[in-house]
């Protein structure tokens, strides 16, 4: 469709799609999605609970949380894509002093 439009004189650009996963095996949940590289991402948050199999990571960069990795509990999974995909902007958290359920809800 892009190089169609392209083709015929309309400039489209090609924006990509952020990779996502969605997995549920052996009664464990997990869900990733975009840039999960933490060698490309300015910081991290990390929320993992030693005695439960929830775990999160959210992946930032430029304040903005540019991926994420959960297992357990998936509920905000829906809440963490659409931070991901609109590019939202974190600056204003104390991430230090916040949990990441809390973030994502702040930014529904």
């Amino acid at each position: 469709t892009i190089a169609g439009y392209n083709i015929a004189g309309k400039e489209v650009k090609y924006t990509g799609v952020i990779p996502t996963t969605m997995l549920n095996a052996f009664n464990v949940s997990l869900f990733s999605i975009g840039n999960v590289d933490e060698n490309s991402c300015t910081h991290s948050m990390v929320e993992d609970k030693e005695d439960d199999i929830n775990y999160k990571r959210l992946f930032i960069k430029d304040n903005k949380i540019v991926g994420a990795i959960v297992l357990g509990d998936t509920k905000k999974a829906v809440s963490i894509k659409a931070a991901v995909e609109k590019e939202k902007d974190i600056s204003e958290f104390d991430l230090s002093s916040i949990s990441i359920d809390e973030l994502i809800d702040k930014l529904k």
